[in-house]
């Protein structure tokens, strides 16, 4: 997938139709980190971490989360919450 992510990106520039059909006959070869280069508005994926000062933020919300979910009867949002939740958890 990534081989062919930077084919397409780069396929107006420099590649060409040979390399497709070189990987037709020779298969796709492992993708290497040092090849891709992310854009000017890309970022490198990183673990999620919530500092201990959002995670009391976001705690603190929940509860008008709830009552807003409760006034509005959007049971729908649940999802929203649950992640809230998780994101105040102390295991982040």
């Amino acid at each position: 997938m990534k081989n062919w992510l930077l084919y397409e990106r780069e396929k107006e520039s420099s590649a060409s139709s040979s390399e497709v059909e070189r990987y037709k006959e020779e298969g796709i070869h492992p993708f290497s980190n040092q090849e891709f280069q992310p854009g000017p508005w890309e970022r490198q994926s990183q673990e999620l971490s919530v500092s201990e000062e959002y995670k009391k933020l976001f705690d603190q919300f929940i509860p008008y989360f709830e009552k807003e979910m409760g006034i509005i009867g959007d049971a729908s949002m649940e999802k929203e919450r649950d992640l809230l939740k998780k994101l105040a958890s102390p295991s982040n």
